[in-house]
């Protein structure tokens, strides 16, 4: 059975009380307001006027589906800019909010931040990313990358303690983006007090709102680091008096998730973890003193 419309516009055109033919019919025509609207019985259709065509396009079926649809097969996966501050403000913005400026351009204006606070944390990660928050009582988060609200370019962004749901006097210390080819690496941890633990990334796989367990910490301990590594990486960890040491990952055997970790490095009197990082060939460590001395 034919379908009728009414004030339909296609690309500026307007086509006014239109039959329209199911879908393999014979061809027909139906004149209206000096146009012929054309239907071959094909998944084509065009408009003449009498003398030349004034539209083409292809048509498409709608067509009923079973089960669920995922939210997420409606978000665009672009890239987007992930910032997080001390305080614990963070926000997400379309990464072409950032022009590509020249040598000697100033550059852009890129979050206002509160008094006393500093941005802690920035990468760029694509919308379907997934990201990790470890928190100083040692638990970790796990959100989508769209799930962090968008905000304006310079805005200060909205507390984490909006998108998570962080306990009192609990705080994000590190933030790690993870895409679906990092699902074999590890994850790295280091503690102030020079303890760490190697775990691979797919015992954090859980989709718990209220986070899980990533570290068991001791009293007055909290993490300095977390570092995404491949399974043959080497890491280096300094200290506040100036101490550092370099090992391979593998020095450190793979633990459980609730594990507690293993001496990473033997410290000093009101010595403490301060740094640590992926120490990778060909590139320069460079090491600032709280006076600034480099």
């Amino acid at each position: 059975m034919a379908q009728y419309l009414s004030n339909i516009n296609l690309n500026g055109n307007e086509i006014q009380n239109h039959i329209i033919q199911p879908l393999g019919t014979a061809p027909t025509t139906h004149l209206k307001a000096g146009r012929q609207y054309f239907n071959t019985g094909e998944k084509r259709e065009s408009i003449y006027d009498g003398s030349k065509w004034l539209l083409s396009a292809y048509m498409s079926d709608i067509e009923s589906i079973s089960g669920e649809v995922d939210i997420e097969d409606l978000i665009p996966n672009e890239n987007s800019v992930i910032t997080l501050t001390k305080m614990g403000y963070i926000k997400r913005i379309p990464a072409d909010e950032y022009r590509t400026q020249s040598r000697g351009g100033k550059g852009v204006k890129g979050m206002t931040t509160r008094e006393e606070d500093v941005v802690d944390n920035m990468f760029v990660c694509q919308s379907h990313d997934r990201l990790m928050f470890f928190s100083n009582f040692g638990k970790v988060y796990r959100l989508k990358a769209y799930e962090i609200p968008e905000g304006a370019r310079t805005g200060k962004g909205l507390n984490i303690v909006n998108v998570l749901p962080l306990l009192p006097d609990e705080k994000i210390t590190v933030m790690l983006k993870v895409t679906d080819a990092d699902e074999n690496n590890y994850v790295c941890m280091v503690t102030r007090h020079g303890v760490i633990k190697r775990t691979l990334l797919e015992k954090y796989n859980t989709n718990r709102k209220g986070g899980i367990r990533a570290i068991t910490l001791e009293e007055g301990d909290h993490l300095v680091n977390v570092i995404r590594t491949t399974g043959n990486d080497n890491i280096l960890l300094a200290t506040a008096q100036g101490m550092a040491i370099c090992f391979n990952e593998n020095d450190v055997r793979p633990m459980g998730r609730d594990a507690a970790g293993v001496r990473g490095i033997l410290l000093g009197e009101n010595d403490f973890v301060v740094g640590a990082e992926k120490a990778e060939e060909g590139k320069t460590l460079l090491t600032i003193t709280e006076n600034g001395y480099g």
